[in-house]
């Protein structure tokens, strides 16, 4: 509804004669209201700075009194307090760009304008707009370190209330319980606004449904309030439904939500439909991509739906089990209700397969007018007739974007034939000219391609980049599309007549000519669409490393379809790898200036000279200085193609650049969940680029040598990941690029110290290496760096270790500093069992451990398999029959005193098991700390059936399990399962594996692992002195409070524990060093 006249105008304002505005309020006003349209489009960081100016504006009016106004009548302070939350409520609308990592922007802007509206005099009050504006930017803001310990704590069962796990969790989790949004809720109601049907669906987004129980606080783009116009009470309202939908963590949970709308007799909606539908659609897409396991998304932060709980007792109860999406969408339409809007264009986007897609469309409320304009795939676009172009222009743009990218999705080839070639590379392999008669539609099955339930159209892709060219869509997005089925290898299988390196360079061309299209017809690309364009260059530089001669036919082809005009936007073709590199790398540091200066007369970041701020004013109010801020993944992205080109000058200005922007660069990251991870990545990728990466491949192993460390004029030392700026000596390096970069990245702060070797080792083997790497075994492994309150592991496959190795290691970083040591113990012929060789090599670890006194570099030990038959099946009987008796009393004195120094080493142990142990092998993990056990363990004590007693298990296992436990597991020597385990209390964690993991290879082994190793995460998030003491004080848990006292007095005087206190004050995570 809008305001009158005379209600949104001020009356007349007095200005001073020293301090008149250039503007009248009005004026200022609309000013205000159209800067703030165009920086939700184009600019969200220009928000705040708008709204700091409108603020200095208001002091800048004629005081009278203690006033602001001359003409402060009531009239003009219920205006101006109208205006300001006006400004709230437009600060609150998404952003075009981002919208959930804009969030924080506008939060800030809106904490700019309260403060203005809080010195006014009399102080501007805020309306009932004002506060759902501030709720809304709450339920889009990432949750707080609060609210993420609060969720952590929530109980796997449904509702999910508080669970204290510990006896420490009845204090944690407290400030987080009531989110943000619920806190402005609860404010707005004192100030006398009554709740609306809104607040109660916003309610059940940030965490507390109507009836006081909790949901899950789940990130969303609230609606605006005018769409849930009404009282409250109404709890069969769909819009509450919808909300406790979506506010759910599993697919369960979210059906039972749905059964009870249905089971309550209420109308059918499409809405709900669509909030169950996501849940199907995204729980499949986590499984895809390994959610589960890789991400460090709490429920609520991601689409992603999570995992069922693994007991049974948490499992919600629902009368007939979740449909699959068919299933449901069949349910939906003998409702009466078709797929249409957003919800169509989420099909589209998720579609399984192509006939499932085109099946959705058939099935959805568009026209046939409509779907004939969308599957006509035109003989020539001379023929695309009038009508259909202006249906496909009508088209709301996230469904056309949807269906480019459905097309897209489904653009690559597992046989290629000579006739098909054309389609896979449609725009310099097409032909230009077509006969008439040609025209067919994406439902003409008789040109379909592959075989079984993969059937498609071939001219998919030549399709979308036809729509694009029909359209022109202002938006960026479906242009992105386009451009990252261009970048992906759509052959897959062989094709004598281009292979994969032939194929990234004519895609890369490809990709030049769609960014010319955008750049002609005035299109952003954007960071996502530059992110795609760095990855198309550093495949096609790749291409030209591994094969030159293929990259030259490739050029030829180019050069070919260059000279009948097919690459109108690219030009001439150039004739030489050199010259392609020369020129992509102009094209990608032209396109990096567009993106991050905000004004084009600024000189390049990479023309000569150094960054400097020579532009910056004296003004009350600085604009953003970067348009775009890159996210650490464009960077590395960016990092990687200056590398492989060898362009390290651009890898110096681009470092330049990143470290005078290091805290807008800060503040973006933090937006992300792996934005540390990545930032961190992309310094390591910078130094081992500027190193000289191609060294690397003529190497025998990951190891450095000092000859190839020196060849790039590195004196040689010694740097671990423990080891920061502040208390080594500097480095210093003869290579003047190297020495740059070092100073650069150690005077940047917030960047963490200088990348270690192993850093540098660790990213070469994961994301250069190919074809010439030496055989890798498989090894459980994590690149990351942790957050305090979750843990994600990634694993990798490959080993540092020998191929004959009996005892296979790993460093995997640890938290703050230093690293957990990963010991796979790796003879398969002899299911792991301890012969002499493998003691020395488990003595030797143990020793040099046991020698660094529990203050680093090694941080936790966790002992595993490399072999799914056993993690260790005891003696090596077959080695001990050739014995002597004072060679096996020998043999049993080492493993006994091993086993001992184990035990009592200074650092917490962990042993991870997921198969037999048996005897000795049992006996290993009962020297551990802790134990992870995998449902699919045996574990057991068969000597008494062998006429022998060993070890010291006796004295062990009592402690563990009981004296009575002990007695039974001694005598009878019997196998008990993981589970049993568990609730004996063997062991520490029990990892269920499923029937098919068990049969697949390593599936049971890495997933243990994989828990062992975020267990041994979670402990060092720690104080490591602190670890230390508190392993002793458990130790010696009999000298009751003289153990304890001793042990808190080596950690009270510690650097670390005034680092956990100044963290604490100023509201950070800390940095344990150790001291």
């Amino acid at each position: 509804m809008c305001a009158s006249k005379n209600d949104a105008l001020f009356d007349e304002i007095h200005l001073s004669d020293n301090a008149k505005p250039l503007i009248d309020p009005n004026t200022c006003a609309t000013f205000v209201v159209r800067l703030l349209h165009h920086a939700r489009q184009l600019w969200p960081q220009a928000q705040l700075p708008i709204v700091r100016t409108f603020a200095f504006y208001l002091t800048l009016l004629e005081p009278e009194g203690a006033g602001t106004m001359a003409s402060a009548t009531p009239r003009n302070v219920q205006v101006l307090a109208g205006k300001c939350n006006t400004f709230l409520r437009l600060l609150s609308l998404p952003c075009r760009q981002g919208p959930f990592t804009s969030a924080s922007i506008q939060q800030q802007a809106q904490f700019e304008l309260l403060r203005a509206m809080a010195r006014n005099q009399p102080v501007l009050p805020v309306t009932r707009r004002g506060y759902q504006a501030i709720i809304a930017v709450q339920l889009a803001h990432k949750k707080t370190l609060a609210e993420r310990q609060s969720a952590e704590l929530k109980a796997p069962s449904w509702p999910p209330w508080k669970e204290e796990k510990l006896g420490l969790d009845s204090q944690r989790g407290i400030e987080g319980l009531r989110s943000r949004a619920m806190r402005v809720m609860s404010q707005m109601k004192e100030a006398g606004y009554a709740h609306s049907r809104w607040e109660e669906v916003s309610s059940i987004f940030a965490g507390w449904d109507t009836d006081k129980s909790p949901t899950i606080q789940t990130r969303t783009l609230a609606r605006q309030p005018w769409r849930l116009r009404g009282r409250v009470g109404n709890a069969g309202h769909h819009a509450i439904w919808e909300a406790r939908i979506r506010a759910t963590r599993t697919v369960r949970e979210a059906w039972a939500c749905f059964l009870s709308y249905r089971d309550q007799g209420l109308p059918p909606r499409g809405s709900i439909y669509t909030a169950m539908a996501e849940k199907l659609i995204y729980r499949r897409n986590a499984l895809y991509s390994n959610f589960d396991q890789t991400s460090h998304a709490l429920p609520g932060d991601a689409l992603e739906t999570f995992p069922e709980p693994l007991s049974a007792r948490d499992l919600i109860y629902v009368h007939t089990e979740p449909p699959t999406l068919d299933e449901l969408l069949t349910q939906m339409l003998s409702d009466g209700i078709r797929p249409q809007a957003r919800f169509l264009s989420l099909l589209l986007r998720h579609a399984p397969s192509f006939r499932s897609g085109l099946e959705y469309l058939s099935c959805s409320d568009l026209s046939n007018e409509q779907i004939r304009a969308l599957c006509t795939v035109w003989a020539h676009k001379s023929v695309y007739d009038e009508q259909s172009r202006k249906v496909v222009n009508e088209l709301p743009a996230h469904l056309f974007s949807a269906f480019v990218y459905f097309l897209c999705k489904f653009s690559t080839f597992g046989e290629l034939s000579a006739r098909h070639a054309r389609d896979a590379f449609p725009i310099i392999l097409g032909s230009s000219q077509m006969a008439q008669g040609e025209t067919s539609t994406l439902f003409s099955q008789d040109e379909y391609l592959g075989n079984g339930k993969e059937y498609r159209h071939p001219k998919t892709l030549a399709h979308a980049i036809e729509l694009l060219r029909v359209r022109h869509p202002g938006s960026p997005q479906a242009w992105v599309f386009v451009l990252s089925a261009l970048n992906k290898d759509r052959v897959t299988s062989r094709f004598p007549n281009m292979n994969r390196n032939i194929q990234r360079v004519i895609a890369w061309h490809e990709i030049l000519e769609i960014t010319g299209r955008m750049e002609y017809h005035d299109i952003q690309l954007g960071l996502q669409g530059f992110q795609t364009l760095c990855s198309g260059f550093s495949r096609a530089v790749n291409a030209g490393i591994q094969s030159l001669d293929a990259v030259e036919e490739a050029l030829e082809v180019v050069g070919n379809a260059a000279n009948q005009g097919k690459l109108a936007y690219i030009g001439l073709a150039c004739p030489r790898f050199e010259d392609m590199v020369q020129n992509g790398l102009r094209g990608l540091k032209d396109q990096f200036d567009r993106l991050v200066l905000p004004d084009s007369k600024t000189p390049s970041l990479f023309g000569s000279g150094r960054p400097s701020s020579d532009n910056a004013t004296d003004a009350q109010v600085i604009l953003p200085p970067l348009l775009h801020v890159p996210s650490p993944a464009v960077l590395h992205a960016f990092v990687r193609s200056l590398g492989l080109a060898e362009d390290y000058d651009g890898l110096l200005s681009l470092l330049r650049w990143m470290s005078q922007y290091a805290a807008p660069l800060k503040e973006a990251s933090d937006e992300y969940l792996n934005g540390a991870v990545m930032m961190r990545r992309t310094l390591v990728a910078m130094r081992l680029f500027l190193e000289g990466y191609q060294e690397r491949q003529s190497w025998e192993s990951l190891r450095w040598t000092a000859s190839a460390a020196q060849a790039r004029g590195l004196r040689g030392y010694e740097h671990t990941s423990e080891v920061s700026p502040e208390d080594s000596e500097r480095l210093s390096f003869s290579d003047p690029n190297l020495q740059e970069a070092y100073d650069i990245v150690t005077a940047t702060h917030v960047w963490g110290p200088w990348p270690s070797d192993e850093e540098v080792e660790e990213y070469y083997a994961n994301h250069l290496y190919h074809s010439k790497m030496p055989p890798r075994l498989p090894l459980l492994h994590t690149l990351r760096q942790p957050s305090v309150l979750s843990v994600r592991v990634r694993v990798t496959r490959f080993s540092t270790a020998a191929d004959d190795a009996v005892i296979q290691t790993q460093q995997i970083p640890a938290p703050g500093s230093g690293n957990i040591r990963v010991l796979l113990l790796n003879r398969p012929k002899a299911r792991n069992a301890i012969s002499k060789n493998l003691l020395d090599s488990l003595d030797k670890h143990v020793q040099s451990i046991s020698a660094e006194g529990g203050t680093g570099p090694t941080r936790a030990l966790v002992i595993a398999s490399n072999v799914d038959s056993a993690f260790c099946a005891g003696a090596d009987l077959k080695e001990r029959v050739n014995m002597t008796k004072e060679e096996t009393n020998e043999f049993l004195s080492k493993l006994r005193g091993t086993f001992r120094d184990l035990a009592g080493l200074p650092v917490p142990t962990i042993s991870a098991v997921s198969s037999t142990a048996l005897g000795g092998g049992l006996e290993l993990a009962l020297c551990t700390h802790l134990r992870v056990f995998g449902s699919s363990s045996i574990v057991g004590l068969p000597e008494t059936r062998l006429a022998i007693i060993w070890g010291g298990r006796h004295v062990r296992l009592p402690g563990i399990v009981g004296v009575n436990r002990a007695r039974d597991l001694i005598l009878t020597g019997r196998r008990v399962s993981g589970a049993e385990s568990y609730f004996m209390g063997l062991c520490d964690r029990l990892v269920e594996i499923l029937p098919e993991e068990e049969q697949k290879e390593g599936a049971a082994r890495e997933k243990v692992l994989r828990e062992s190793i975020k267990l041994a995460m979670d402990i060092c998030e720690g104080g490591p002195i602190a670890i230390k003491q508190a392993l002793q004080a458990v130790n010696d848990f009999q000298k009751g409070e003289v153990a304890e006292n001793k042990a808190y007095d080596g950690v009270v005087e510690t650097e670390d524990r005034f680092e956990a206190l100044r963290a604490f004050a100023e509201k950070r995570k800390p940095a344990f060093r150790g001291r």
